[in-house]
C-alpha cells in the first residue's frame, strides 16, 4: 500500500492513496517551517487562531455548524517537532460521497472550508484579532505553566534539555510561559505571512476520490506557494559532546517518583539502523519479555513501570520508571545492569522471536486507521527512509541478535533525572 506522488512544484508534493476500505476520506496538510525558538509560542498558536474563525467563517460556531452539515466532518490540526524544523498538520476528515444519505458529495464544500481556515483568515486592520491572540495567548500559557505539574512531562523534558544542551533541540516546542503572554496581534500576524511564505507543502489524501481532482486542488494551492525550493528537516540535530552524565534531582509534591535515565544512541546511515533501533527497544521494552519488565519491575519489584521512548531524530533513548519514594538510587542501578546485559551478554531465541513479532505487529497495525499510517508514512519520509512496510519487514526478518547486542554495546548514558516524591526542590 504506497501512495502515488505528484511534484505539483518545488515546495509542494501531493501524496495520492487510494484506500476503499473506510467510509471516510482524509485530506491533509503537512507544513514545515524553520524552528526559530524565539516564536516557538505565536508557531503554536497560530493554528489555534486560525481555527478559531475565517473570513468567510468569522466564528468557531459557524465553522462547526459547516462541518456539522458535512454529516459531521471535522478538521483537526497538531504540531510537531521534525529536527531542526515544525511540521504543522491541518486534517479534514469527511464522510465518502459513497456513503452519504443522498450520495451528495461532501468535498468541495470541504475543501473550501479547510482552504479558507488557512488561506483566508479573519483580520481586523490588517492583523488578527486581539481578543482572540489574547484568549490563545493566556490557554497556552497556562497549558505550558500546568504542564510542570505532570512528573513524566517534566522529567523528560529536564532530561532532553540536560541532553541537548544549548542546541535548538533543546528549546520547548510551545516556547515558555512569558513568551505565550507577550504575543500580539501584529506578531502573529508577521509569524503567519512567514509560515505561508517559507512552507514546504506535503498534501496527503486517502479515500476513494479520482486522483484528478485532488490533484487540481493540490495545484491551486501550488499557485500560493512560489517555486523556491526549501530543504527538508535535518537527520539529526547536532548534539553537544558527551564528557559525562548530568544528573539532576528535583522534589515535588506526589506520592510517587519518576525517574528517566536518557542514552545517547549511536546514529548511523547503516540501511537496517532504524529496524535495529526497533528490534533493540522491543527487546529492551516492548515486547511481552521485555527485561525492563521482567527484571527491574517483576523480579526485582522496584518500580510500578518501567519502559521505553525513542527520540529517533535527535538519537535519544530515554527509560522511565514510576518509583516508590527511597527506591530511585536502586531503580536506577537496576535499569543500567539491564541495558549493559543487552552489550555484554546474550539474547535468548526466545527473546529475539517474541521482539520481532512485537515489531511486526507495531509495522502492520501502521495500516489498519487512516490516520496511523500516515503518521507511520510520513515518519518515515522525513526520516529519509523508505515508507514501504514490505521492505522493513524484510529487513526485520534479516536481524540477528548480535545486531542487538552491538547496538547496545554502543548505547551511551548521557543523563539522569529523578522527580522525588516529597516536597522544596533540590538542585
Amino acid at each position: 500500500m504506497q501512495p502515488i506522488v505528484h511534484t505539483v512544484n518545488d515546495r509542494l508534493k501531493l501524496h495520492f492513496l487510494r484506500d476503499t476500505r473506510f467510509k471516510s476520506e482524509i485530506l491533509s496538510l503537512h507544513y514545515l517551517v524553520p524552528f526559530v525558538p524565539q516564536e516557538a509560542s505565536l508557531y503554536y498558536m497560530l493554528p489555534h487562531v486560525l481555527q478559531s474563525g475565517s473570513a468567510h467563517y468569522p466564528s468557531e460556531q459557524m465553522i462547526a455548524r459547516e462541518l456539522e452539515e458535512l454529516y459531521g466532518a471535522d478538521i483537526l490540526h497538531r504540531i510537531v517537532r521534525r529536527g531542526n524544523m515544525i511540521e504543522i498538520v491541518f486534517t479534514l476528515d469527511m464522510l465518502s460521497a459513497d456513503y452519504t444519505l443522498d450520495k451528495s458529495d461532501p468535498w468541495e464544500r470541504g475543501a473550501a472550508i479547510l482552504y479558507d481556515l488557512i488561506y483566508c483568515p479573519l483580520f481586523v486592520c490588517g492583523a488578527f484579532r486581539g481578543d482572540t491572540v489574547k484568549r490563545e495567548a493566556t490557554e497556552l500559557s497556562r497549558n505550558i505553566r500546568d504542564s510542570r505539574s505532570y512528573k513524566d512531562i517534566l522529567a523528560l523534558d529536564t532530561a532532553r534539555k540536560l541532553v541537548c544542551g544549548d542546541t535548538l533541540y533543546a528549546k520547548p516546542l510551545m516556547g515558555t510561559s512569558k513568551e505565550a503572554k507577550a504575543a500580539t496581534p501584529e506578531a502573529l500576524t508577521r509569524v503567519y505571512h512567514d509560515f505561508i511564505r517559507q512552507a514546504n507543502v506535503q498534501v496527503w489524501y486517502a479515500g476513494n476520490r479520482a486522483e484528478q481532482t485532488v490533484l487540481a486542488f493540490a495545484r491551486q494551492l501550488a499557485l500560493l506557494h512560489p517555486c523556491t525550493p526549501l530543504h527538508l528537516p535535518n537527520a539529526a540535530p547536532l548534539l553537544p559532546p558527551l564528557s559525562r552524565v548530568r544528573k539532576r534531582t528535583e522534589k515535588v509534591s506526589a506520592r510517587q517518583s519518576q525517574l528517566v535515565i536518557a542514552y545517547r544512541m549511536p546514529l548511523s546511515v547503516d540501511s537496517l539502523y532504524w529496524e535495529t533501533v526497533l528490534l533493540f527497544n522491543a527487546v529492551l521494552s516492548s515486547s511481552p519479555l521485555a527485561r525492563l519488565f521482567r527484571v527491574v519491575r517483576e523480579q526485582q519489584s522496584l518500580c510500578y513501570s518501567c519502559n521505553a521512548d525513542l527520540d529517533t531524530v535527535a538519537g535519544i533513548l530515554y527509560i522511565i520508571a514510576g518509583v516508590e519514594p527511597g527506591k530511585e538510587v536502586e531503580t536506577a542501578a537496576a535499569i543500567r545492569n539491564v541495558v549493559q546485559s543487552l552489550a555484554h551478554s546474550d539474547v535468548t531465541e526466545e527473546e529475539l522471536s517474541s521482539a520481532k513479532n512485537t515489531v511486526r505487529h507495531y509495522l502492520l497495525s501502521a495500516t489498519d486507521e487512516q490516520s496511523a499510517y500516515e503518521d507511520f508514512y510520513f515518519n518515515m519520509l522525513f526520516r529519509g527512509r523508505s515508507p514501504d512496510i514490505s521492505v522493513i519487514l524484510n529487513n526485520i526478518d534479516k536481524l540477528k541478535k548480535e545486531d542487538v547486542l552491538h547496538f547496545g554495546g554502543h548505547l551511551r548514558e548521557a543523563a539522569q533525572v529523578i522527580i522525588a516524591a516529597g516536597g522544596g526542590q533540590n538542585g
